[in-house]
């Protein structure tokens, strides 16, 4: 019940919308600045929403709020566009050189764009006279494209890659505040058409891709950079309902509304539109039901419409969306995975159903206190499904939900007060991931190492599921190489599992939360869920045998031996944090340039030590809590292991004196 309430209110609020002010992101930039003018000239405040990459400049609800649309959200401080930072100098002094679109392209780190740029031979074009507007894709919106998709692309350099950089492209110069709200830009590639939303709260959309740094002028135009790569659209709205196959009961019941051929005329719309799976919740009679009531289904149907664009980015839509930003030549589409009910007695008569089910889900059959819950029981509610109790240092929480102090004790029964809607667990660990569909790689891991039974016996473990995104760039050759070692493998598996179930409510906050995982060595966590400083986009997924929250990075135990050396640079290419890495660089250093030993000679390194009467006293305390902490980890080489804490001292008296 409350997905349908939020996603009712969420359609009155986009319905709400008026067309922003063309200039409603340069308000909220000047904003920005306002927030971070004690860091000095020309700094913008960010905030950067928990758990996920994504940035915004600040207004004012958000930064008193201190989170974006209710999501919590840390504070940055970055240069505003077109300024730069000078060594000495607070904030960011220096205005940023004025170069050609191809230059451009480097300033704003757009390093993919101007690469692809170059071999599909468009920079003359871009370096040239003339006045274009680039909306170039970041690093990290390459990244994210469909790796078949991205081969395909630059396969065909003559042809395919030409002519999509020249989609992202219009010959003529667009500042944000000439981009209004609904209007479209016609494209280079075929006079495609780019659609352009300019939202009231500053967020500005092409084709559904926000741009993130704008206005970066160039001598023969400006560049906008946008969050990921846009594709040239050719289906209206009716066209994806027909072919889709997710989306065979919405043609069926939207053909007999009469409704499936106004979705294919020209206009701008939004379809919030439900799955196969979405309609089967209803329950066949509540279907047969609504078929035979044409005027009724029709007015369903409407309901679900919106006469103008709305991208998720403007509206950071909910758990309910399970695809978002469909872009067709007549709006866009997010698949959902719920029928939306209109707020009416007749409709919601239909609804009880559901209801029924949430409620029942929150009520236990027995009287059971604060007092009497413990770790690892089981109880049974109305509805004949079992909630999972865990304790914790700080909380108490029945599966995904944590309760709020103040729980109530009645003559015939109790009240706990919970921070969220409980979600009992139905499937797998493994039954999850399947039916995600991103985590083949991870899988196929899993197979390779023989520990997919881990995901699927009974049990209550904690698993960071490395996405399909956390392997990006690896071909088969590096896969099958991790596959190679088998014992390596499965030891970087495990450190992905902790024996015990700890979802996000559970962690304590203001310190390190230790999880020791299968594995044996520890991952650190903290409430805002970031475990081993690797940010957790999804978290508190429930699951019959534990509980999943998916990572996009793959996590490390960093005292894992590699005894290959192709492996050791397999893993530099896919892990964020890795300390093996950075100790052996730092020891490679300190023996070079303060030792002056050959490799070969390397046994006698033991015989070069610091003398602690040669250090000052202030320099020796930090050398002695550099060499404390370093001494926790442990190399990947025994060899290095012998004379590690003798060269460690070396390397800090070398960096941190001269």
């Amino acid at each position: 019940m409350k997905l349908l309430f939020v996603a009712a209110f969420a359609l009155f609020v986009l319905s709400s919308f008026d067309k922003a002010d063309s200039s409603a992101y340069d308000k909220i930039l000047t904003h920005s600045r306002i927030r971070a003018r004690k860091e000095g000239p020309n700094v913008c405040a960010l905030q950067q929403v928990m758990g996920t990459k994504k940035k915004y400049f600040s207004n004012c609800r958000n930064w008193y709020q201190g989170a974006v649309c209710g999501k919590k959200a840390t504070v940055l401080y970055e240069c505003c566009p077109g300024y730069m930072k000078l060594d000495g100098m607070r904030g960011c002094p220096a205005v940023a050189p004025i170069d050609n679109v191809y230059g451009t392209l480097g300033l704003v780190k757009a390093t993919s764009t101007q690469s692809y740029s170059d071999i599909s031979k468009l920079r003359p074009e871009i370096e040239g006279s003339g006045s274009y507007t680039f909306f170039a894709p970041s690093n990290e919106a390459w990244d994210l494209l469909d790796e078949q998709m991205r081969s395909a692309l630059v396969s065909n350099v003559n042809i395919e890659l030409y002519n999509a950089l020249h989609y992202h492209m219009a010959n003529k110069r667009f500042l944000t505040k000439d981009l209004k709200n609904g209007m479209t830009v016609t494209s280079m590639y075929n006079d495609l058409g780019l659609l352009i939303n300019h939202y009231s709260n500053g967020i500005v959309t092409v084709n559904c891709a926000r741009i993130i740094h704008g206005n970066q002028v160039a001598t023969n135009g400006v560049v906008h950079v946008i969050d990921r790569v846009i594709s040239a659209v050719g289906n209206t709205i009716q066209d994806i309902i027909e072919i889709e196959d997710d989306l065979t009961t919405l043609a069926d019941v939207a053909q007999q509304s009469g409704i499936l051929e106004s979705l294919g005329q020209a206009g701008h719309y939004t379809l919030f539109a439900p799955t196969n799976e979405a309609f089967e919740k209803l329950g066949s009679d509540v279907l047969e039901r609504l078929q035979n009531d044409k005027e009724a289904l029709q007015a369903l149907l409407k309901f679900h419409v919106l006469n103008s664009v709305q991208c998720s980015e403007a509206i950071m839509a909910g758990s309910m969306v399970l695809k978002k930003d469909i872009v067709t030549t007549n709006g866009v589409i997010h698949l959902i995975d719920q029928v939306l009910m209109p707020d009416s007695d007749e409709v919601m008569s239909m609804d009880q159903r559901m209801l029924k089910i949430i409620l029942e889900s929150h009520i236990l059959k027995e009287k059971v206190t604060l007092g009497q819950l413990y770790n690892g029981q089981q109880l049974e509610t109305l509805g004949g499904k079992f909630l999972r109790v865990f304790i914790y240092r700080t909380a108490v929480c029945l599966e995904n939900a944590c309760l709020i102090r103040g729980s109530k004790e009645g003559s015939n029964g109790a009240l706990h007060l919970m921070k969220t809607f409980l979600k009992p667990a139905e499937k797998s660990m493994f039954e999850i991931l399947t039916e995600n569909g991103g985590f083949k790689i991870f899988l196929s891991l899993m197979e390779a190492a023989d520990l997919t039974d881990l995901l699927k016996q009974e049990g209550d473990f904690t698993l960071f599921a490395p996405t399909d995104m956390a392997f990006a760039g690896l071909s088969d050759s590096d896969l099958n190489l991790l596959k190679s070692d088998i014992n390596a493998l499965r030891t970087i598996l495990l450190y992905h599992i902790n024996g015990g179930v700890f979802i996000g409510g559970g962690l304590e906050t203001g310190v390190t939360n230790l999880l020791k995982s299968l594995q044996g060595s520890n991952l650190r966590a903290n409430n805002s869920m970031l475990v081993n400083s690797v940010q957790v986009p999804e978290s508190d997924l429930m699951a019959t045998n534990g509980v999943v929250h998916f990572v996009n990075h793959v996590l490390y135990p960093a005292d894992m031996p590699v005894g290959s050396q192709e492996l050791l640079m397999l893993l530099k290419r896919l892990i964020t944090y890795i300390q093996i890495k950075v100790l052996y660089e730092k020891v490679i250093y300190c023996y070079k340039d303060f030792v002056q030993m050959k490799p070969q000679n390397i046994n006698n390194a033991t015989s070069h030590k610091v003398p602690d009467k040669n250090l000052h006293e202030k320099h020796h305390r930090v050398l002695s809590k550099r060499v404390e902490i370093t001494r926790e980890h442990r190399f990947f080489s025994p060899l290095m292991e012998k004379f590690c804490s003798d060269v460690v001292i070396c390397l800090y008296f070398h960096t941190e004196m001269y």
